[in-house]
């Protein structure tokens, strides 16, 4: 089995659909060449992650804290380590 971790959300718990590795937790695609031997400070396409994209992963983890509120502590905490000043999880937290 190959260990791989998802480089936005950093979890290791994936799918496979049509080819691609998905993240069960922010849904990140990935083909498995992308994960093998990547680093986490490069995105999905090898280039390093955009503020766009990081601002992305935030609302996209925002939405699994409504959808699944049992588990938003965790969410809360990976948005802590995207942004470690995000009102919305500390709330959270707190």
């Amino acid at each position: 089995m190959i260990n791989i971790e998802c480089l936005k959300c950093k979890s290791v718990e994936f799918s496979q659909a049509d080819g691609f590795y998905v993240c069960t937790y922010c849904r990140s695609k990935y083909r498995p060449e992308q994960l093998r031997g990547s680093s986490s400070a490069k995105g999905a396409g090898g280039a390093k992650t955009s503020a766009i994209e990081i601002d992305e992963d935030i609302l996209r983890l925002l939405e699994k804290i409504k959808k699944e509120p049992w588990d938003a502590k965790r969410f809360a905490n990976m948005i802590l380590d995207i942004d470690p000043t995000n009102e919305e999880a500390l709330q959270i937290l707190n």
